[in-house]
Formats: structure tokens, C-alpha cells, sequence
């Protein structure tokens, strides 16, 4: 993160202008609900007019100021904001994206189920600053970003947020906290900027290709694994809910988004890998893949689009598609890394010699869902009530650190990758057995007409045949004589 030359006694700076700017708005909120009411079609006061309407509006001078603040360049660097559509598909090279009016920020990932056909297109989305997304934009992510702010300082300090009371909570804890379903401040929440980011790998017959570029032989198979670690969605999810549920004016949150809370889902995960020349893959009717690190599955499916094989993978919370919210979190604890297996590749005849032959790939996921105190609406998909809230959470996974590919181009680290050499083979070479790698079998040399080498030697030979020939017969005739 920059500074903006300014070092690091800005960030406690930022984590307070954050920390205010949610107090004030929250104060804010809650006068103005206290002033107003709706009825018989009049807006009436109520309580003591003159002194409500100078606070709030003392706090509104307030709130202004922080916001100005707050965007004066102070406490943001340049690189914190989300670049338009265009600069960041650009910009990013490990993940295909394509413009989207649906989604804040206006691009999501290509090939990725659409928002606006989950089973959740019901209910509005909701909206406000940038869609929470990661490896998406080349130097940030909006997981912890909030109206278009990022809030990482504040959501990563759950500790720090405290409640004006228990609001009806029995499990308020530390008088300051509610923990519907005891999250452990050291190990269930993100508290570390990297674990904001999605990381991938390809390895090929269990080999990752890290330290030095492998080879294989025409007529090998190629056992593909594409592994997607999904181990912080848990921290990030948790993150997000203690932010609903905790801070002054949340009211009984704890209790509709939490304690008494179903949640509903539609998600998809698609790995899209890229396959080079001289690399045979079967007819995806007959393709031979599984899925492991899901505990169970909607379905999954193979498809090809030109030079690219996609395997699209819809996990499933349960039959109904939802489950109560502390089932929820605990489903998303059990997800760690996800894995697809793919057999039947094959080097065939058209690959390159001695050449570095890449295999490339991407995955992106989606968890589009919907927080509702009704497990009707749950259930059916349809109808909201007024505390319901529909999120959608989506990401392009980079390639992981310890798996990066020894050929990888320096330029592009985030660019999941594979690569290896085939090995040169002679002309008439044909694999007896595709699955090992091929013998060369040397072919005995006969001489042929037009070969100037194979002619000299004819000629020679023919020559001391000759001699000899003459030799034997002037002895032969003396001898007679």
C-alpha cells in the first residue's frame, strides 16, 4: 500500500477518519429516524424539535467534513481506486473480463454465470461503490470495500467495534460484542491484506513444473490438475457479517442476520484452460474429469469454445438451496481447496521439439446470495422482506507462489501457468505404448542411388574387388605355364 510520503503514522490517521466517519453516519441515521415519522400522508415531529434538529445537523456538518476529507487525497493513494472498465480489462492478463452494467465497478469475469440469471435474480442486488470482488483490478481488492471506501483497516480490527447495548442479545459478549456464533477473533476473521487474494495452480502428472521446466514425449498422457485455494471465503464472509451485525444503530441485525437468519445461494466456480498446439484432448462427451474439496455438488459440466476447455462447477448448500445462517458458517469453514482432475490429454505428433510448449489457464467463482429472516423466502426464492439483503461476491484467482511455473514470464506473475519441453524423436518413431514415454529404435543405414557418399564407396570397393580379381588370376596363369 502507498503512503503517499507520508509514512505510517497516516494509516492510524485513516483507520480514525474511518472509524469517525462510521459513528457520525450511524448517529446521523438514528436522529433522523428519531425525528421522523410517517403519518396520514404528514411528516410530524416529535420530541424536542429545536435541540434534535441542532445536533442533527451538527452532525451533519460533521459528516461532511470527514467526507471531504476522506477524499482529498489525504489518506487515499491514486492506486486505491477502482479503474474504469476499459483500464481494467487491460490491465489484467491472468483472467478474462468483460463489461457488465449489472455489477458495480462495470466489468465481471467472462465465461462466469451472470448475475441476472442466478436462481437469486429475483431479488435486487444491492448496490453502493464497488462490487466486492478480488483479482479483478490489477493493484486492489474491493472485498473490504464499503460505499466505495475501503475499510480494510476498520473490518480487519473486529476487536475494535463495539454496540450502544445488548439490543435483546443473551450471548452479548464483553458488553461490547455480538458473536451469534462464536467466531475467534485470532483464527475467523481476515487479518491480513493477502488473504484477500484467491491463488491457483496447475500441475501435471503431480508435478507443478516450479523449479524446472519438465519434459515429456509424443505420445505421453497428461494428467491435468487445476487446484483453486478457497480457504480465507470463510475469513471474509465472517468479516462481513460482524460488520452488519456490530456498530452503533445495528439493532437486533444479530438476530435477522443472524441467530434467526436463513441464507440462500447461487455459486459457480469455472476453470478455463487455454490448450496449445500439439496437446490432444478428448471430445467432451467423453471427457473423464472429477471434482474433490466440494462436499457436494449441483452438477458439472465440460464445454469447449475454440481453443479453450471449460469446466463449469456449481456447488450446492443443500437440496433447497439454503440452509439456517449458523449452519451456513459452519458449511463455509469446510471449504478449503478445490480440485479438478482431468485424464485423457495427449501430446500428440504436431507438438514443437525442444521448445517450451505452455499450458494456461484461469479460475474464476462467484457466491451470489441472500441474507433473509424468512425461510419461506429462502426457500422459494421469491418475496423479501425489509432487513433481507442480496450480496454477490466474485474473483479471478492468481497463480500461487510456491506452484509458479519455472518458464513464467516475469512480467506476468499472477498468470497461472504450466510448461515442458517434448523431446526430439526419430522420423519414423511411433509410440507402442502412448502412456510411457517413447524408444527410439535405430534404423540400419542402405546405401541409395544419389547419395555422393554411398557412390565414392561403390566405387572404391569396386576398385580393390577389381585388383584383387587381377591379382589372382595373372598368379593363377603363371602357375600353369
Amino acid at each position: 500500500m502507498k503512503l503517499n510520503n507520508r509514512g505510517v503514522p497516516f494509516l492510524y490517521f485513516k483507520s480514525t477518519i474511518q472509524n469517525i466517519y462510521i459513528y457520525i453516519y450511524d448517529k446521523v441515521m438514528m436522529l433522523y429516524s428519531q425525528i421522523l415519522f410517517i403519518k396520514k400522508g404528514k411528516v410530524e415531529l416529535m420530541g424536542v424539535v429545536n435541540s434534535r434538529i441542532k445536533k442533527c445537523f451538527s452532525l451533519f456538518i460533521a459528516f461532511m467534513i470527514c467526507i471531504t476529507v476522506f477524499f482529498s487525497g489525504l489518506v487515499y493513494a491514486d492506486d486505491e481506486e477502482a479503474p474504469d472498465a476499459d483500464t481494467a480489462i487491460a490491465e489484467n492478463y491472468w483472467a478474462e473480463l468483460e463489461k457488465s452494467s449489472y455489477v458495480d465497478g462495470g466489468v465481471y469475469p467472462k465465461y462466469l454465470m451472470k448475475l441476472q440469471d442466478s436462481v437469486l435474480k429475483n431479488f435486487d442486488l444491492a448496490r453502493g461503490g464497488d462490487s466486492p470482488s478480488t483479482g479483478i483490478y490489477k493493484n486492489l481488492n474491493t472485498l473490504t470495500y464499503v460505499a466505495g471506501m475501503d475499510m480494510y483497516e476498520y473490518i480487519s480490527k473486529p476487536e475494535l467495534q463495539d454496540n450502544e447495548g445488548p439490543n435483546g442479545d443473551p450471548n452479548y459478549q464483553d458488553n461490547k460484542y455480538h458473536n451469534p456464533f462464536n467466531f475467534k477473533f485470532d483464527s475467523d476473521f481476515i487479518k491480513d491484506r493477502d488473504q484477500l487474494n484467491v491463488y491457483g495452480d496447475i500441475s501435471v502428472n503431480n508435478n507443478t513444473e516450479n523449479a524446472a521446466i519438465g519434459t515429456h514425449a509424443i505420445g505421453d498422457k497428461l494428467n491435468l490438475d487445476f487446484s483453486v485455494n478457497l480457504g480465507n471465503l470463510s475469513k471474509w464472509q465472517n468479516s462481513r457479517l460482524w460488520l452488519d451485525i456490530n456498530g452503533h444503530s445495528k439493532g437486533t441485525a444479530w438476530k435477522t442476520h443472524g441467530t434467526e437468519a436463513y441464507i440462500a445461494t447461487d455459486s459457480e466456480l469455472v476453470f478455463i484452460i487455454n490448450i496449445p498446439r500439439g496437446i490432444t484432448v478428448p471430445d467432451v462427451n467423453d471427457l473423464k474429469f472429477r471434482v474433490d474439496g466440494l462436499n457436494s455438488l449441483k452438477f458439472k459440466k465440460a464445454e469447449r469454445d475454440g481453443d479453450k476447455l471449460i469446466i463449469r462447477v456449481h456447488p450446492s448448500l443443500s437440496e433447497s438451496g439454503y440452509l439456517p445462517a449458523r449452519d451456513y458458517y459452519a458449511y463455509l469453514k469446510t471449504i478449503s481447496n478445490v480440485k479438478i482432475s482431468v485424464e485423457g490429454l495427449l501430446v500428440n505428433s504436431e507438438a514443437a521439439v525442444n521448445e517450451n510448449i505452455t499450458i494456461t489457464g484461469s479460475v474464476v467463482g462467484v457466491q451470489d446470495e441472500l441474507v433473509t429472516d424468512s425461510m419461506e423466502v429462502a426457500k422459494k426464492k421469491i418475496g423479501a422482506g425489509s432487513d433481507d439483503v442480496r450480496a454477490a461476491y466474485f474473483f479471478a484467482a492468481k497463480q500461487s507462489i510456491s506452484g509458479r511455473d519455472a518458464a513464467a514470464p516475469q512480467d506476468k506473475p499472477n498468470l497461472i501457468s504450466y510448461t515442458f519441453k517434448v523431446n526430439r524423436a526419430a522420423e519414423n518413431t511411433t509410440p507402442s505404448n502412448p502412456g510411457k514415454t517413447v524408444k527410439v529404435v535405430k534404423k540400419t543405414k542402405t546405401p541409395k542411388t544419389g547419395d555422393d557418399a554411398d557412390i565414392m564407396l561403390y566405387v572404391l570397393l569396386l576398385g580393390v574387388s577389381g585388383a584383387i580379381l587381377t591379382g589372382v588370376s595373372y598368379f593363377r596363369r603363371r602357375k600353369v605355364s
